[in-house]
């Protein structure tokens, strides 16, 4: 008898998480009356417009990574509860957009410098992005319609300054370890 579940392959080395909070959703929202409603909650149409948009930024991004991410995409709400991205439609419903979070595996290591390359030509969308750079470190950049905005790789940063951008190795991502793990597993099944 086989295990026709898939089990994530040993030969392609370690699997890396990476976390977007797209901040582009509160502009387009927030002054719409038919997207969002008096309380800033959205409507019907502007949840479908929500879905519309990620949609289009997920594809964005799958576009220029390529085979470099897994298939699979998560989302959350809080950094504990993830729903497949088949569920944003319904996610948004019962959770406030302005809180959304991306997790998305990294099947192969990409340099932090690429990786920021990538995210840093991404134009139309503003987003904060969490991802391993060259040491293993976890860091945070801001992007904003494809410049920089505040994070480890901004111009201008002294030496000490990037150390705020940088998870605590004991909380990746804002997400506990046992947490962080969890993720990587079911992103890589």
């Amino acid at each position: 008898m086989t295990d026709k579940k898939k089990k994530p392959s040993k030969e392609k080395g370690e699997n890396y998480l990476i976390k977007i909070t797209p901040t582009f959703l509160e502009p387009k929202l927030i002054d719409n009356k038919s997207l969002v409603d008096k309380k800033n909650n959205l409507t019907k149409e502007g949840a479908d417009y929500c879905v519309d948009i990620m949609k289009s930024f997920i594809d964005v991004i799958k576009e220029r990574m390529g085979e470099s991410i897994g298939e699979k995409i998560l989302i959350s709400y809080n950094s504990e509860d993830f729903h497949k991205l088949s569920e944003l439609k319904n996610t948004f419903k019962s959770n406030h957009w302005s809180s959304l979070e991306v997790y998305i595996l990294l099947k192969k290591k990409i340099e932090g410098r690429r990786l920021d390359s990538i995210f840093h030509n991404i134009k139309d969308y503003s987003f904060v992005a969490w991802y391993p750079d060259n040491g293993g470190k976890i860091v945070t950049q801001s992007y904003v319609d494809g410049e920089y905005d505040t994070g480890y790789f901004a111009p201008g940063q002294l030496a000490g300054d990037v150390d705020e951008y940088i998870s605590d190795k004991n909380n990746p991502m804002s997400l506990s370890l046992k947490k962080y793990k969890e993720v990587i597993k079911t992103l890589s099944e």
